[in-house]
C-alpha cells in the first residue's frame, strides 16, 4: 500500500531514517528492503520524509513511501544513493569524493553487494556531478570515465545510459576528456 500525506515540519527535521541490513533490487527494480544483515560492514536507510517548499507558500513536510532515497553506507561514509520512483529504483549516484581510490573501492562494495547492474549508471551521475563540482579536474574526470568503461559490458560499444539531452550531455562530457 502506498502512502503520501503532508506532516508538520517538526517532524522531518527530527527525522532519523530506519536502518536496514539489507537490499534487494528485483529485475524491474522493486524494492525490498530487511532487517536481517547478510552484509555485515553494510547498512541501508530508506529516507521517506522530504521538505516541500513552494513560492508564496509556507513550508511543509510530505512522508512518501513509493518515491523516496535509499543510502547505502559502511556506518562511517556513504557508498552509493538510489532513487525510487513508484516504488522502484530509477537513478543511482555514488557519494562525491574527490578521492578516485575510495570511489573505486566504492565500486567494488557495490559490486560485493550484489548491485553490479547500478554501477554504470551510477558512475555516469557520478561523472555529471563531478564536472560541475570544484574538485572534478580532468585527472578527476578522465578516472571516472575509465571507471565507466571498466564496467560496461565489453561486447557493445559504450552508450550512456542517460536519454535525450541527458544522453548526449553525458557523452559530450566523457568525449570532451
Amino acid at each position: 500500500m502506498m502512502a503520501r500525506y503532508k506532516v508538520a515540519l517538526e517532524k522531518v527535521e527530527s527525522y532519523r531514517p530506519l536502518i536496514y541490513g539489507a537490499l534487494k533490487i528485483s529485475r524491474d527494480g522493486r524494492v525490498r528492503l530487511y532487517d536481517v544483515n547478510p552484509h555485515a560492514k553494510l547498512r541501508f536507510a530508506a529516507y521517506r520524509y522530504t521538505t516541500v517548499i513552494e513560492p508564496g507558500k509556507p513550508p511543509y513536510g510530505r512522508y512518501d513511501s513509493s518515491n523516496y532515497s535509499i543510502s547505502m553506507d559502511t556506518g562511517r561514509e556513504h557508498v552509493i544513493s538510489f532513487a525510487v520512483h513508484r516504488g522502484r529504483v530509477v537513478e543511482a549516484t555514488f557519494g562525491a569524493t574527490p578521492d578516485i581510490n575510495m570511489l573505486r573501492r566504492h565500486v567494488e562494495l557495490v559490486h560485493e553487494a550484489g548491485f553490479g547492474k547500478w554501477i554504470k549508471i551510477a558512475l555516469e551521475n557520478t561523472l555529471w556531478n563531478m564536472f560541475h563540482a570544484p574538485f572534478g579536474t580532468r585527472a578527476r574526470l578522465r578516472a571516472v570515465r575509465d571507471l565507466i568503461y571498466e564496467n560496461s559490458p565489453k561486447t557493445e560499444p559504450y552508450r550512456p545510459f542517460g536519454r535525450g539531452d541527458r544522453y548526449w550531455a553525458i557523452q559530450a562530457v566523457i568525449d570532451s576528456l
